[in-house]
């Protein structure tokens, strides 16, 4: 088995909230979710 084949990926809901745009929005949502999640990004 290859390492790609190994990984495994969970699957999150994540909502962020600002009133400077979706952008913000997005990044507050990843902050938080990075206190509890491991390896989080954003494409």
């Amino acid at each position: 088995m290859s390492d790609d084949a190994a990984r495994i990926y969970k699957k999150a809901e994540i909502i962020g909230i600002s009133t400077k745009g979706y952008e913000a929005a997005i990044q507050a949502g990843i902050s938080k979710a990075h206190q509890s999640l491991r390896g989080i990004c954003w494409f």
